[in-house]
C-alpha cells in the first residue's frame, strides 16, 4: 500500500493543525454540575458578547429564503457599501476583495504572491495564521523579537528584511498581545521597507482601538505602493459565525487575488449581514463601549488576583 505521508507535500507534514478550542457546549457536558450558575463563558475566541447587530439579523431572516440561489460571487453590492464606507479615504470597489472571514485573505496573499522559498516575516508571537499559511504554501516563516512588554520593534523589522523577504504581517492592534504601533512608527516602517515586501496590517481589532496615536492603515495608503489593510466583521460587528471580511488594496493586488480565490467564497448570508452591520453605527458604538468597560473589569480582576496586565 501507498503511504498517505508519500503523497503529501513535505511543507504539509510540518502543519500543527490550528486549533480554535473545545465548544463551549462541550466544555458545560464534561463539567456538569461543577459549572458556576451562570454556565461557562468562553474568552478565547475574542467573540462579540453583545453578538450582531439587530439589523443584520434582520438582513439574513430576509435573505434565507434565497439561499438556493448562489450567492454573489464577485460581492458587487457588498463592494459598493464598503467603498461608500471608505470614501473619505478614497477607496473604490475596485481596491476591495472580500474574503471568508479575513483569514482567507491572510491566506490568498501568501498563495497569490509567494513562491516555495520566499520568505514571510512576522513579529514573534503574533496571530499563528501567518505561519500556518506560510507553511502551506512552502515559503519560510520567520519572526522578530519584540521589545519589552510585547511591544512592536520597527528597527528590528526592518533588519530582518532579507532578499527573499516577501511580505511582511503586521497585527494592529495584535492579536493576542493587545500592543500596538503608533502612527509615527508606523510611517517609520512604511517608508523603511523596500519598495518590493509587501505589508499587510492586520487590523482585525482596530474598531477597539481608542489611543490618540493609533493610525488607521487605510489613511496611509499613500505612503507605499504594496499596502494591504485587512478588516474583519467578526469582532465589533459580531458576525464571526458567517465569517466575512475584506482587504483594502492596490487595484492590481486586488485583480490577483480574484484570479485564484475560490469562486461563491462568500455566502450569501455573510454579504448581506456585512451591508447591514455597516449601516449601524449605534450597535458599534456599544460594542466599542462594551469592550471598553470589560478591559477595565478584567484588569482589575486581575490586579485583585496579583497578577500583572498589560497595557492593551
Amino acid at each position: 500500500m501507498v503511504a498517505i505521508t508519500d503523497l503529501v507535500a513535505p511543507s504539509i507534514t510540518a502543519i500543527r493543525p490550528y486549533e480554535p478550542g473545545k465548544p463551549i457546549e462541550e466544555v458545560e457536558r464534561e463539567l456538569g454540575d461543577a459549572l458556576p450558575p451562570g454556565g461557562a463563558i468562553k474568552l478565547a475566541s475574542n467573540e462579540s458578547a453583545l453578538g450582531p447587530s439587530p439589523r443584520a439579523l434582520e438582513a439574513v431572516r430576509d435573505a434565507a429564503a434565497t439561499v438556493h440561489l448562489y450567492p454573489d460571487g464577485g460581492c458587487f453590492y457588498l463592494r459598493q457599501r464598503l467603498a461608500r464606507h471608505h470614501q473619505a479615504q478614497g477607496v473604490g470597489p475596485a481596491e476591495i476583495s472580500v474574503g471568508n472571514g479575513s483569514n482567507e485573505l491572510i491566506d490568498l496573499l501568501i498563495r497569490t504572491f509567494t513562491v516555495p522559498g520566499d520568505e514571510v516575516l512576522a513579529p514573534a508571537r503574533s496571530f499563528l495564521c501567518y505561519q500556518l499559511s506560510a507553511q502551506a504554501h512552502g515559503a519560510r516563516y520567520r519572526e522578530v523579537e519584540r521589545g519589552p512588554g510585547f511591544a512592536y520593534d520597527v528597527g528590528a523589522l526592518l533588519a530582518g528584511v532579507g532578499p527573499r523577504t516577501k511580505m511582511v504581517f503586521l497585527a494592529n492592534p495584535d492579536n493576542p498581545t493587545g500592543v500596538y504601533l503608533g502612527r509615527q512608527d508606523l510611517l517609520a516602517l512604511l517608508r523603511g521597507l523596500p519598495p518590493a515586501v509587501m505589508l499587510v496590517l492586520d487590523e482585525a481589532y482596530l474598531d477597539y482601538a481608542e489611543a490618540p496615536d493609533f493610525p488607521d492603515g487605510i489613511t496611509l495608503r499613500g505612503e507605499r505602493e504594496l499596502l494591504v489593510s485587512l478588516r474583519t466583521f467578526s469582532k465589533a460587528y459580531g458576525l464571526a459565525g458567517l465569517r466575512c471580511g475584506y482587504a483594502v488594496a492596490p487595484r492590481e493586488v486586488v485583480e490577483y487575488l480574484d484570479r485564484v480565490r475560490t469562486p461563491f467564497n462568500v455566502n450569501a448570508l455573510a454579504q448581506v449581514a456585512a451591508r447591514a452591520a455597516l449601516d449601524d453605527a449605534e450597535h458599534l458604538a456599544r460594542a466599542r463601549a462594551h469592550n471598553r468597560e470589560g478591559m477595565a473589569q478584567v484588569r482589575a480582576g486581575l490586579e485583585r488576583l496579583g497578577l500583572q496586565a498589560g497595557p492593551s
